[in-house]
């Protein structure tokens, strides 16, 4: 069976794939694709030029050769999922005690063919979640095995290569939007609930940077950014500007609108991106500017008093504080506790936040006992 997998190894695909033609009504089809069940006792043994790890569809995933691959996959064939690096069964613990090298290269060889892109289109029903994950684990897993880090780094740029490549494949923005707004249940949700771009948050939870910069992701992240405003890009710069200010300056009345309908015309207009966007930048800059005002302590008089009671200023900085507050439990809640603390950006606004409510609660437990005398 050895001797069989040099034509795998160097391209005669033309004898190779007549040899399983003629070997998958036989017997020895299973003995021959199935060749990773060495005997224990042979492990030890360096007896051909390829180690027992490698089978006909390991070497041919090495290789990328698509119709080899194809028609071991027909038949039933698949390579098996490596255990974990820190897996504590017999069978690791044996194999490594035996030969920690011929361990750990086995484990590369494997992670080799499950990287090859002929075999992820062939045997993965989710193409670009199987290449997700997958690179993430190489990533995470180099991170591990330092004495083969740039080949698992490597392994890890081919997935994301790969996925990149599988999104130029589009040609036309409906396939783009079916394909960024996949769910893994295969379900597609209607419209207004399953147009949120699933896939395209999924890749960046996994930190596909070639994904989410490829063309045209990038194209369909525009139209949607700029979906009331057809042509923007090429207007001119003072038209730009009006608008910005125009809209910056209708925050406080585009809010109230939203928390009275929200489904009106007017409602589902605030709640696009370019809109959300230029309000909450507006939005900002004023309780940064309130804050401004609060520190100067412009409106009081008497800098002395103790527990002054709160200024015009302060009563009007609460809003901001709670709706901060409110937009960060919404976002706990929506993506889970998990995916919530895993960002750094957010445990930096809880400690914001933590601030602001101290700050309010000192406040009141000074005026408190100012008053209570």
């Amino acid at each position: 069976t050895l001797n069989c997998l040099h034509p795998v190894q160097h391209f005669l695909q033309r004898i190779t794939l007549n040899f399983l033609y003629l070997l998958f009504n036989e017997e020895a089809c299973k003995r021959f694709c199935l060749f990773s069940q060495v005997p224990p006792v042979l492990l030890d043994k360096q007896f051909s030029e390829f180690t027992p790890d490698i089978t006909p569809i390991i070497l041919a995933a090495h290789t990328n050769n698509y119709e080899i691959i194809k028609l071991l996959v027909q038949k039933g064939v698949s390579v098996p999922r490596p255990h974990e690096v820190r897996c504590n069964c017999v069978e690791c613990v044996s194999s490594s005690d035996v030969d920690s090298l011929r361990h750990s290269r086995s484990r590369l060889n494997i992670y080799k063919a499950l990287a090859s892109p002929s075999l992820i289109a062939l045997s993965s029903e989710d193409p670009f979640l199987t290449a997700f994950q997958l690179s993430w684990e190489l990533q995470e897993l180099s991170k591990v095995e330092n004495e083969f880090k740039s080949e698992y780094e490597e392994l890890s740029r081919q997935c994301k290569q790969f996925a990149k490549d599988l999104l130029d494949q589009t040609r036309s923005s409906r396939e783009l939007e079916i394909i960024l707004n996949y769910r893994d249940d295969n379900s597609l949700i209607e419209e207004q609930s399953g147009n949120d771009l699933a896939r395209l948050k999924l890749a960046i939870k996994y930190r596909q940077k070639e994904f989410v910069a490829q063309p045209n992701c990038q194209q369909l992240l525009a139209s949607r950014w700029y979906d009331e405003f057809p042509g923007w890009r090429r207007r001119h710069w003072a038209v730009k500007m009006l608008t910005c200010v125009v809209i910056g300056l209708l925050f406080p009345v585009f809010s109230v609108c939203y928390l009275i309908a929200p489904k009106s015309p007017l409602g589902l207009f605030i709640r696009k991106p370019f809109i959300k966007f230029i309000c909450h930048t507006a939005s900002y800059l004023t309780f940064l500017f309130l804050l401004l005002l609060a520190s100067q302590h412009i409106d009081r008089s008497d800098l002395s008093m103790q527990g002054p009671p709160p200024t015009i200023v302060e009563w009007m900085i609460l809003p901001w504080v709670l709706g901060f507050i409110w937009g960060e439990i919404k976002q706990m809640w929506d993506g889970g506790l998990q995916d919530y603390i895993h960002d750094w950006w957010n445990l930096m606004d809880f400690v914001m936040n933590s601030l602001y409510l101290a700050t309010i609660s000192l406040k009141i437990v000074a005026f408190s006992k100012v008053n209570s005398f």
